[in-house]
């Protein structure tokens, strides 16, 4: 009865997603379609698409000169996050009057949206008004229920990976997922991704799409081999929109990059690893740090999915010489004494963390904090302040 009811759920959120694309195209057709005025660059993803979208982002603004919206979500501390001109953030009136104009429209129409989709639908307003030369454009949840597939003909589109990931609402193995993110392609329009597969090969045929397989990779000043996978996928697009070699491996040495593999401190790194190819890649990345320190501390803290956790992460959490559980406050958080672990763990009092163990400043250790992106923000916050 209950796995019955849960699919229900499971059901009814893909319709509610679904009805969100027709509901912005609706909308967008008695605006006279202003999103097809955008040059845009679109990214689907399981992991990457935040790195490859802030890469080409940085790259067009600062080595072409060109001026770059760039949509992202979640946030972690400011919904400014998801919507940037020229790698900044808008300012608080900007956000508040389209967000207003968004609401507006939705009221004159009657047409319900969710809050991506009003926040998606301001963005849109704002980047038309402001004229920008290129929009990254970063796609929700999955394809075919995404409120983002608006554009009919992007400059340019990329897959950067297909794991499991929100699969309580979305599908159920790696065939389905990479299905559903095959509608990212467009006629005409070169899809740009690491998967050399049948299925690719296929729905690029099938859509109409020019395939370009990533197999290289290139030098970034960010950590982890799996940037530089990221990196190659930005420097292909960019290199066909004529942005100069040279000026793309300059700056994809300076990138600016958060909660991924983001140091605060030198013995205090974060990361949003959530899923099973994110810790795995996120562990690769500790081991070739393991020579500098003489003790490594790990910090986790998951949230929601239980049988998500047992199947696709319990067997990935990072184990070090010291491993630890939080609990966070909040209501979307599993009870962790409740969670299966594969190593001994400690249990770590929320309070005791946020006082005591984020400024703990010994050389020796290296703290890694590692989950749930409400906990990367939380963290965020309190070294921003």
């Amino acid at each position: 009865m209950k796995q019955t009811e849960t699919l229900t759920k499971a059901q009814q959120r893909k319709r509610d997603l679904a009805s969100g694309l027709s509901k912005l195209k609706k909308l967008f057709k008695h605006l006279g379609n202003p999103q097809d005025r955008l040059s845009v660059i679109h990214v689907a993803w399981t992991n990457g698409k935040w790195s490859v979208t802030n890469m080409i982002a940085q790259v067009l603004h600062t080595q072409g000169g060109y001026t770059v919206w760039l949509f992202t979500s979640p946030h972690l501390l400011s919904i400014h996050e998801r919507i940037r001109i020229n790698n900044k953030n808008i300012s608080d009136e900007k956000r508040d009057e389209y967000l207003w104009k968004a609401t507006r429209l939705q009221e004159e129409f009657k047409i319900k949206l969710s809050f991506f989709e009003v926040t998606f639908l301001a963005s849109i307003c704002c980047f038309i008004d402001k004229k920008v030369d290129y929009a990254v454009i970063e796609v929700w949840l999955g394809w075919t229920l995404d409120a983002t597939n608006v554009f009919k003909k992007p400059v340019a589109t990329a897959i950067t990976s297909i794991w499991f990931d929100h699969v309580h609402i979305l599908w159920k193995t790696t065939s389905q997922i990479q299905r559903n993110k095959m509608w990212i392609m467009k006629q005409w329009v070169p899809c740009y991704t690491w998967l050399d597969n049948k299925l690719m090969h296929y729905w690029a045929r099938c859509k109409g799409a020019t395939l370009k397989i990533c197999t290289k990779q290139i030098q970034t000043n960010l950590p982890g081999d799996h940037q530089e996978k990221n990196a190659w996928i930005a420097y292909e697009i960019l290199q066909d929109i004529w942005i100069s070699k040279t000026k793309i491996r300059t700056w994809l040495m300076h990138i600016t990059h958060r909660w991924r593999c983001e140091r605060l401190r030198e013995n205090l790194l974060i990361d949003g690893a959530h899923n099973e190819s994110w810790l795995i890649a996120l562990n690769s990345y500790v081991e070739t740090r393991r020579p500098a320190y003489t003790k490594i501390i790990t910090v986790f803290w998951t949230v929601k999915d239980l049988n998500m956790y047992r199947s696709r992460l319990q067997e990935h959490l990072i184990q070090w010489d010291e491993n630890y559980l939080i609990q966070i406050d909040s209501k979307r958080a599993l009870p962790i004494r409740s969670l299966p672990m594969p190593f001994d763990v400690q249990y770590l009092d929320e309070s005791k963390f946020f006082k005591e163990t984020l400024y703990t400043q010994d050389p020796r250790y290296l703290y890694i904090v590692y989950g749930s992106l409400h906990l990367m923000g939380e963290i965020i916050a309190l070294f921003d302040e």
